[in-house]
């Protein structure tokens, strides 16, 4: 690569000549223009994944689960019905098929997510992702198998006894593929996006298809019966209805599955490994998670019992309806259709509002769920008698779409902020609480269905019986997840969720990813803290006996905490001090501590007796929520490091990664942002053999940071990435990141507004990789840039 620059003799203009990897015609892009000349066309792709999706990648996200929701509104809503009304089996036998066919998917998910996990893949499925194939290889065996189960028995009229095993192996391997489908599709949710906000929308989105997947099958089957001339019961000359159903599903889903493979792109390792480093949860190092860690978090179990519960609400509610419908009330069999879809349509509206809503998904809007369950389930038990029976049976209905989409959105965004950015092992937790889930549909149904009384009986008592049997089920089961999930919340700190990093390091559990122990080097840090400051002679009063320093017990119990009181102000030592008594001063006085500080006889400097405990403190709080505290934080960092330059070079491996979380970070506040500068540029004045290690990283954080499409973001992290272009420009020469994120910027829309200093950048990006090519690293092309100053 070649780079020249050149000094126009008015001095109103400056020209600098590039030759760079990024094919750019001619442009002028505020006041800035650009020509070239095409050689090697060498396409540029953003380093890092962008903190934020696109609408388009949501949507095309969102359709991902359609064609399992169309399986899976037929298997949920109409296969006991089918069974036991189309095919003539007996109560026990169609809940004994529902039974294997829930165990089958319980032992599938976990299987399949840790498979997932661990990339186990066929060769030629490795360029989709791990996530992206398994969703290929479900997809294909729920095509080949869904449409054997509503097909009814093609042997069965010769070969009675065949009529229970026939189901069985179609059964089986449709419950692989969805479980499959189902755990690779959310899998993808905490890798493609970190916002909290971005995932409650996805989530959201993705169960509005699957309330419209919904919809399509219910409408589809009313017109199916609407046609029949015997609307009163479901009975074997469906047979067609169903199955024909069962086709356009799979077709229909088929098509759907494509618009997700083509408009959704898995994130490489490389980017998920990034993208964990720009987390939102402020913790500045965030402990890896193995299948095996999980057991060992209190929200997990928490989480997972949430979870379960929400789903048991949903599946028995949702497969009862029919009977509900037909047997208690005696409706006729377009019911069977329309009550659903008015469930879901009200599940549609309910999902379409809280994909909009912010905070949607939090504590309280979980228990409103739950207690809107708890008065559908007393509805079913007894209607009331006003405006009659068949507008109370839809209003019902369309209560019972609410909480469906209450308790599911707000269980799944719960499971995604325990997973937070642990992707590693996501798979596994989406695994372990659907394994809970289908496994407890299952028993649950086959135990209902043990104790379902005759209802092809004769008579007015089994009739009776039959219809107390169902409206009980749709009451009590329902409502007993209701309470149980009321219960959980009333104990349970949903904020707290995913918050693994910090607490752990604390406690000295937290490991390196090469497996070593950081609170092992903390204490050797600390050992070596001490023997300078012994080391320091007069400088340190040695009447004074050091404490002891802590050791791996002590900080498992209880880690050292300093109370601040905001707004203290500060004692005068006599009647002429005249210190100002601001809040800056008073919290910086509070960090020190009484008898932390020892003045130097000979230079009135103060050393600090413990600065291992105190700058290890003032770390962790820089990635506070609280903005002020953070402030505060970073302000006392500076201190600890003003004066201890030694100090600053062995901290750096924990500094940096709390410096690049700040960087991406919106500070609502100058000042913060200001504190935060001043900090950067004392990181930025260790030699660059020392920083050499951790510059890579630092990079990573900053290119993040440009392109942020938050302004505030990508301001800071321009600046601080001509700081570093200033400061190491060797190496920066050897990030080739940095080169092809910074040329991405120049083309694209998200320039700085400051003129100033985007001719700073160039031209110091000019002299860094002009003076530094000496092994033509980079492809030869050329751009002539030209800057008009005003």
């Amino acid at each position: 690569m070649l780079l020249s620059s050149s000094s126009p003799t008015s001095g109103s203009q400056q020209h600098l000549l590039v030759h760079a990897d990024p094919n750019t015609r001619g442009e002028s892009v505020d006041g800035v223009e650009v020509e070239g000349h095409e050689t090697e066309e060498t396409p540029i792709r953003a380093p890092f994944p962008s903190n934020d999706l696109s609408k388009r990648r949501i949507l095309a996200y969102s359709v991902g689960h359609f064609y399992n929701d169309l399986c899976a509104s037929m298997w949920f809503t109409y296969l006991l019905i089918f069974m036991e009304k189309v095919v003539s089996l007996l109560s026990w036998q169609a809940g004994l098929l529902m039974f294997i066919g829930q165990v089958t998917d319980a032992v599938s998910t976990p299987l399949v997510g840790m498979l997932s996990d661990l990339s186990f893949l066929p060769g030629f499925l490795r360029r989709f992702g791990r996530r992206k194939a398994w969703h290929i290889i479900g997809t294909v065996c729920v095509t080949f198998s869904f449409p054997l189960i509503f097909s009814g028995c093609l042997l069965c009229d010769w070969l009675p006894f065949l009529r229970l095993l026939w189901f069985v192996p179609p059964i089986m391997l449709f419950q692989f593929g969805w479980a499959a489908v189902q755990i690779s599709h959310l899998a993808m949710i905490p890798e493609l996006t970190s916002s909290e906000h971005t995932r409650m929308s996805m989530t959201s989105y993705r169960y509005g298809f699957t309330v419209a997947a919904n919809l399509f099958v219910f409408a589809c089957l009313f017109l199916f019966l609407a046609q029949d001339k015997d609307t009163s019961k479901i009975k074997p000359s469906d047979l067609a209805n169903f199955r024909n159903l069962g086709l356009i599903a799979v077709v229909l889903g088929s098509a759907v599955t494509a618009l997700f493979y083509a408009g959704v792109s898995e994130p490489s390792s490389g980017q998920r490994r990034m993208s964990r480093l720009n987390s939102e949860s402020g913790s500045h190092q965030l402990e890896r998670m193995s299948w095996h860690s999980w057991f060992k978090q209190r929200h997990f179990y928490q989480v997972a019992a949430l979870y379960v519960f929400s789903r048991v609400y949903i599946n028995i509610s949702q497969i009862y309806l029919s009977f509900y419908i037909t047997q208690t009330h005696h409706r006729a069999k377009q019911f069977v259709a329309l009550l659903p879809l008015t469930a879901y349509l009200a599940s549609m509206l309910a999902s379409l509002v809280l994909g909009s809503t912010p905070r949607a998904g939090g504590k309280l809007l979980f228990m409103s769920g739950a207690f809107v369950g708890a008065l559908n389930c007393a509805a079913f038990y007894h209607p009331p008698p006003w405006p009659g029976i068949g507008l109370v049976l839809f209003g019902i209905a369309a209560l019972l779409g609410i909480t469906q989409a209450l308790l599911l959105i707000c269980s799944l965004n719960a499971t995604a902020q325990l997973i937070n950015r642990n992707t590693e092992s996501g798979a596994f937790v989406y695994g372990a609480m659907s394994f809970l889930d289908k496994l407890s549909n299952g028993v649950i149904v086959w135990l209902l269905e043990l104790y379902n009384p005759s209802c092809r009986s004769s008579g007015a008592g089994h009739a009776l019986a039959c219809a107390n049997f169902y409206r009980d089920v749709m009451s009590f089961v329902p409502g007993g997840c209701v309470c149980a999930i009321l219960f959980i919340l009333f104990g349970m700190d949903i904020r707290g969720l995913g918050q693994r990093g910090t607490q752990q390091q604390r406690s000295g559990t937290v490991r390196r990813e090469d497996g070593g122990d950081l609170m092992a080097e903390d204490r050797r840090e600390t050992e070596q803290d001490r023997s300078l400051l012994h080391s320091i002679g007069p400088a340190f009063d040695l009447s004074h006996p050091a404490p002891a320093i802590p050791t791996l017990a002590e900080h498992s119990e209880e880690p050292p905490k300093k109370a601040i009181k905001v707004g203290r102000t500060l004692r005068h030592d006599n009647a002429t001090d005249t210190r100002v008594c601001a809040k800056k001063i008073a919290i910086v006085e509070q960090l020190r501590g009484e008898g932390d500080e020892v003045p130097d006889s000979s230079t009135d400097a103060v050393v600090h007796r413990h600065p291992q405990k105190g700058l290890d403190e003032l770390v962790a709080q820089l990635g506070h929520y609280n903005e002020n505290i953070c402030r505060d934080a970073i302000h006392g960092v500076r201190l600890q490091l003003k004066d201890s330059s030694e100090q600053l070079r062995r901290h750096l491996r924990k500094i940096i990664p709390a410096i690049g979380s700040l960087i991406n970070r919106e500070l609502k506040s100058t000042a913060t942002r200001n504190q935060l500068k001043r900090l950067i540029e004392m990181v930025c004045a260790v030699p660059s053999e020392v920083i050499s290690s951790h510059f890579g990283l630092f990079c990573g954080y900053v290119l993040t940071g440009i392109s942020d499409v938050r302004a505030p973001i990508r301001t800071l992290s321009f600046d601080v990435l001509t700081l570093l272009l200033q400061k190491y420009e060797r190496l920066c020469s050897q990030n080739r990141e940095l080169f092809s994120a910074f040329l991405q910027l120049m083309d694209g829309q998200r320039k700085p507004e400051n003129r100033t200093k985007l001719l700073d950048a160039l031209s110091q990006f000019v002299v860094v990789f002009g003076v530094f090519n000496d092994n033509k690293l980079w492809p030869e092309r050329t751009l002539t840039i030209s800057f008009r100053k005003e």
